[in-house]
């Protein structure tokens, strides 16, 4: 019987796993302290290598994220990692500015020229403007990196990293929009420490125009300081007063018209929750609006609008309805229709989610039965009581389900869980026969890059079940990767034109690389729980394997995955909630 559930069952096998991991052991605090002692000098060593790497792109991916795990150890020694970073970021963010400035004037499209065989050929400029564009997202990972430890650090490295940007083409590549949203996340996290700071920074933000981000600002700012909330909704006002009609943003008005009526409202309620806008305020508000709606050329969605002046200014109401000829609202309207009752309407079909009963189930309810019995009967895994013959058997039906089950990742990864439930439950006999299957479906050595990935699960496998089997694996697929991976960068650097893997013979490892680079570097840090059971079982030998890696950016990426497997787990005060793997 073919199950359709594989998920489910593997989820239920690795709770049992997670069940047995939180058996108590002698000294785990202590234990855990002599890890991230050696984790911290380790990043010392990586550090000192991270620096001598050829490509600003990777040195700054990799000092940014090395100073955010350092930061939750020791922030002395973080800052000035940090520091480092951000200054490198601010020249090459200047680097592509000089260079940009100093091209010809763009000619038509602006993306290279035609080559016989390669069809557009990237010139200068398409490529400087691509890698900018990268810069870009870069610079706002590296601040939501920042901002989870200073956000007003944060904020100022994501002003600044782009002030000395001239070229106009630059320019409009980095979207007022999208700053505006990523500086109002930024400005509604510092608020939640510092509200004052947040009012002053805020204002700075303004200079470009109120927008809606502004309002959710406004919301977080009197949820947490109600007094900073009606300094900061007097700095708006002032602001949409200044803006000319051309440059007023009506939904966003609209709705801060709306939102300041709702908190007169409250207030009026509760003579502990101030308003934000007085009367005058709001009518004052309603009146720039109007403005903008009657000296401007847009044409629909005023009905609403219309409706919400009319509170504060009847009069602006009538001119606005007259002159987009909205009629005025019933007696039933301005009381409710009584749409959205909860009665539907005559002639709409019910909803697809009600009435469903009746259609048949794709799944077989056979299949679903048995599917749930086999559930619930890898459940009991976790039971600690369990004999180890009632264990076995269990262990052996949820092998021969894996075992019929297509896909050679699966069943890897499947039998990798059974063999660590055995292997904690004490049974090592049973683990290293599971584990024995698993490496048969494995070919060694490989040679596909899929065979190299399910080597890296075979290896993920031993970590949990028998550290001891998975460093010989693991040291032997390094030094054959070294080859390959010597191989692939020769050829990338003979057939990439866009140097988006490879930059000046270094491969992109970091947040700047894209393409298979990208990828791999991906698969790669979804090891990190295997890594940390590796550490944990010989922490020299691990990083020994780390070493190696013949090129330095692999080098540093593999330290950089054992770094962010120790020291990339916030530690929890005695107040906050470890939410491990959320990273």
């Amino acid at each position: 019987m073919r199950f359709s559930r594989f998920p489910v069952i593997l989820t239920v096998l690795f709770a049992v796993c997670t069940a047995f991991a939180q058996t108590p052991t002698p000294s785990p605090d202590e234990e855990e302290k002599k890890l991230t002692e050696k984790a911290v000098e380790l990043m010392k060593e990586t550090v000192s290598e991270i620096g001598n790497m050829r490509t600003p792109e990777n040195r700054i991916s990799f000092m940014s994220e090395a100073a955010a795990l350092m930061w939750y150890h020791d922030d002395r020694q973080a800052r000035p990692m940090f520091g480092w970073a951000v200054n490198e970021f601010k020249t090459l963010i200047t680097g592509y500015n000089d260079r940009m400035n100093m091209l010809p004037p763009a000619t038509r499209s602006g993306r290279g020229t035609r080559s016989f065989l390669f069809g557009a050929e990237p010139d200068e400029r398409s490529r400087l403007m691509r890698k900018f564009q990268v810069a870009i997202g870069v610079r706002e990972r590296i601040a939501s990196t920042i901002a989870e430890h200073e956000p007003v650090l944060a904020f100022n490295f994501y002003h600044d990293s782009v002030s000395g940007v001239s070229n106009p083409e630059l320019i409009a590549m980095m979207g007022q929009g999208r700053q505006d949203h990523v500086e109002a996340g930024l400005l509604e996290q510092i608020a939640q420490k510092d509200a004052a700071k947040a009012v002053e920074l805020s204002r700075l933000s303004l200079r470009n125009g109120y927008n809606p981000y502004h309002l959710n600002l406004l919301r977080s700012l009197n949820a947490k300081d109600p007094e900073k909330a009606v300094e900061f909704a007097s700095a708006i006002l002032s602001q949409i007063k200044n803006e000319s009609t051309e440059k007023v943003v009506m939904h966003a008005v609209h709705s801060l018209l709306v939102y300041g009526g709702e908190m007169l409202e409250l207030s009026r309620e509760d003579a502990q929750k101030p308003p934000i806008y007085s009367v005058d305020d709001l009518r004052e508000i309603s009146e720039i609006l109007a403005r903008a709606m009657l000296e401007g050329d847009e044409k629909g969605g005023f009905r609403t609008y219309a409706a919400t002046i009319e509170k504060y200014n009847p009069g602006r109401a009538l001119q606005i309805r007259a002159k987009f000829n909205i009629p005025a609202p019933s007696e039933a309207a301005r009381r409710g229709s009584g749409i959205g009752s909860g009665t539907p309407a005559a002639g709409y079909p019910r909803s697809s989610m009600t009435g469903s009963g009746n259609r048949p189930r794709r799944n077989d309810g056979s299949v679903r039965a048995a599917e749930d019995d086999l559930i619930k009967e890898f459940a009991e895994l976790a039971k600690k009581d369990l004999s180890k013959d009632e264990r076995a058997k269990i262990l052996e039906k949820a092998r021969e389900t894996l075992m019929s089950t297509p896909g050679t990742d699966k069943k890897i990864i499947g039998l990798s869980a059974i063999a660590t439930v055995a292997a904690k439950a004490g049974d090592k006999e049973l683990a290293a026969e599971i584990m024995r299957d698993a490496a048969a479906l494995v070919p060694m050595p490989p040679k596909t890059y899929l065979e190299f990935l399910h080597t890296w699960m075979l290896v993920s496998g031993y970590a949990e079940a028998d550290p001891e089997k998975a460093f010989p694996i693991l040291e032997d697929t390094i030094l054959r990767g070294n080859e390959l991976i010597t191989a692939f960068i020769k050829v990338g650097e003979f057939m990439e034109v866009t140097e988006q893997m490879i930059v000046d013979g270094e491969a992109q490892v970091g947040v700047f690389g894209g393409g298979l680079i990208g990828d791999l570097s991906r698969q790669m840090n979804m090891a990190e729980s295997s890594i940390r059971s590796l550490l944990k079982a010989d922490f020299e030998r691990t990083k020994m394997a780390a070493d190696r890696f013949d090129r330095v950016e692999m080098r540093v990426l593999a330290k950089m995955i054992i770094l962010r497997s120790v020291l990339g787990q916030k530690p929890a005060g005695p107040d906050e909630v470890d939410l491990v793997g959320t990273r």
